[in-house]
C-alpha cells in the first residue's frame, strides 16, 4: 500500500505525464523552430521521472537549472505546463514568474551534444527573459548567464515558494554559523541552493581558496562534524553528487569556496 504522500505524488506525476502526452499530440515546432517537439516531450517525461538529469552542460545556466530542478521535483505539473507554454506560445508562467524569451533565444539551435532541447527551452528562456541589460542568446554566452543571489531569491519567491531567505556574500566566504543554520532549515523542510565557487565540485581543487562565487548547486543532504563536512548535492545533470567524491573534506577547506545560500519552503 502507498502512503497518502506517495499517492499524492503519483497523482501529480501522472497529471504531468498526461500534459506531456497532450503536448506531443500537437504538430510543428511552435515558436522554437529549431527544437524538435518529440525531443522536447521525451525530455520532459525523463525529467519528471528524474529531475536530476536537468543539465546546463557548458551553457552557464546553473541558476535557472537549480530553480527548475526544484520546481520539477516539487511541482512537476507546473514544470511541464511552463515548458509546453513556452514552446507553443513563447511565454510561460510559474506562479507569478512570467518568462518571455527574445527571438534570438527562440531561434537558437543548440549544437548536437551540447545542452538538450528541453533544458535550452526552459533554462535559457528564464535567463534571457530575466536579464535586464544583457540578452542571453547562445549557449556560450557565459557572462549573460550569471545568476546573482537577489535574482535567485526573487525567482523562488515569484515561483510560489515560501519563506525565501537570501544569506549570501559575493566577495567573502561564509563559515560555521551559516552551515549550522542550513542544517536547521533543512530539518524544517526548507530547500537549499548553495552559492559556491566551482572548485568545490572539482576533486583536484576542493582545497584551493577562491576569490568569488561562480556556481549554484542544490543541497540534498549534509553531514558536519567538528572537522569534516560531507554533502549530497544536485550539480546540473549529475543526479546525486557527493562532495567530496572520495575521502574527507575538511570544514576549513569547504569554507574556502562557500559563499552562502538561498533557502525556501516548497
Amino acid at each position: 500500500m502507498f502512503s497518502d504522500n506517495q499517492q499524492k505524488k503519483l497523482k501529480v506525476t501522472s497529471s504531468a505525464a498526461n500534459r506531456v502526452c497532450d503536448f506531443l499530440e500537437l504538430e510543428g515546432n511552435g515558436v522554437f523552430p529549431n527544437l524538435d517537439r518529440d525531443e522536447v516531450g521525451i525530455g520532459l517525461l525523463m525529467r519528471i521521472s528524474d529531475p536530476g538529469i536537468i543539465a546546463q552542460k557548458h551553457a552557464s545556466l546553473c541558476g535557472p537549472t537549480s530553480l527548475l530542478f526544484s520546481i520539477a521535483t516539487h511541482r512537476p505539473f507546473r514544470y511541464v505546463e511552463f515548458a509546453a507554454d513556452l514552446y507553443d506560445k513563447g511565454r510561460g508562467t510559474i506562479g507569478e514568474l512570467t518568462i518571455k524569451p527574445c527571438s534570438d533565444t527562440r531561434n537558437y539551435k543548440p549544437a548536437k551534444g551540447s545542452i538538450s532541447p528541453v533544458d535550452w527551452l526552459t533554462a535559457a528562456s528564464i535567463r534571457d527573459s530575466e536579464n535586464w541589460f544583457f540578452d542571453y542568446q547562445t549557449a556560450s554566452n557565459e557572462f549573460a548567464g550569471i545568476t546573482m543571489p537577489n535574482e535567485m531569491a526573487s525567482w523562488f519567491e515569484r515561483a510560489g515558494f515560501r519563506d525565501v531567505r537570501n544569506v549570501t556574500n559575493v566577495y567573502f566566504t561564509k563559515g560555521d554559523n551559516a552551515l549550522d543554520d542550513i542544517k536547521r532549515l533543512m530539518a524544517k523542510g526548507f530547500r537549499i541552493c548553495l552559492f559556491i565557487n566551482s572548485n568545490m565540485v572539482k576533486s583536484a581543487k576542493q582545497t584551493v581558496s577562491s576569490t568569488f562565487p561562480d556556481h549554484w548547486v542544490v543541497l540534498r543532504k549534509v553531514h558536519k562534524s567538528s572537522k569534516v563536512v560531507d554533502l549530497e548535492i544536485y550539480n546540473q545533470g549529475t543526479g546525486k553528487f557527493r562532495v567530496p567524491k572520495t575521502g574527507e573534506l575538511l570544514t576549513e577547506d569547504f569554507f574556502k569556496n562557500f559563499y552562502g545560500y538561498v533557502a525556501a519552503r516548497p
